[in-house]
């Protein structure tokens, strides 16, 4: 899919210290605007930890998408 679409793929790193947890807003705001993302392709569940992102937490997470202009 990333082929087709000319989307280059940038991994965000996760800190085994955090439990591997990307589930604050502000920390997808700091990825979004420090890397100066159009875009971004997630997975949910999360792999590999399986963490499902829901309920308010996504709502977080599509707000900050939709203020910063970015496809989520």
């Amino acid at each position: 899919m990333l082929d087709v679409s000319r989307l280059h793929a940038i991994p965000i790193l996760l800190e085994g210290e955090r439990g591997y947890a990307f589930t604050r807003a502000d920390d997808l705001r700091k990825e979004i605007q420090g890397r100066g993302l159009s875009a971004l392709l997630m997975s949910n569940p999360c792999n590999p930890t399986g963490k499902l992102v829901q309920g308010d937490e996504l709502a977080r997470w599509v707000a900050t998408a939709r203020e910063l202009d970015c496809t989520l």
